[in-house]
């Protein structure tokens, strides 16, 4: 099986920005081990993305390793496309 191309939505780059930026804040360096634990999310998505839950609908979510942030996303043959990068105690119904 080949991995499927990611292509990240411009909502969930800016989810992920502003996460990488809270974590740098707290101690710098913080926010590259922030990003580096999404890039393993979205590696383990790209290999085999029916291992995660159904959320609703399409929609699947994928949890990263270490910090509480849950990865939502839409897959299929060719690609998987992620909708949302959210904290854990975030209502999911409410992205920006």
């Amino acid at each position: 099986m080949t991995a499927r191309r990611v292509r990240i939505q411009r909502r969930a780059q800016a989810h992920l920005h502003a996460a990488y930026d809270w974590y740098e804040r707290q101690r710098p360096g913080l926010g590259r081990e922030f990003l580096d634990a999404v890039d393993a999310c979205l590696a383990r998505i790209a290999e085999n993305p029916a291992v995660y839950p159904v959320y609703r609908e399409r929609i699947q979510r994928a949890t990263t390793h270490r910090f509480p942030y849950l990865v939502f996303y839409v897959a299929d043959a060719e690609e998987a496309v992620i909708l949302a990068v959210l904290h854990a105690r975030r209502d999911p119904r409410r992205w920006p």
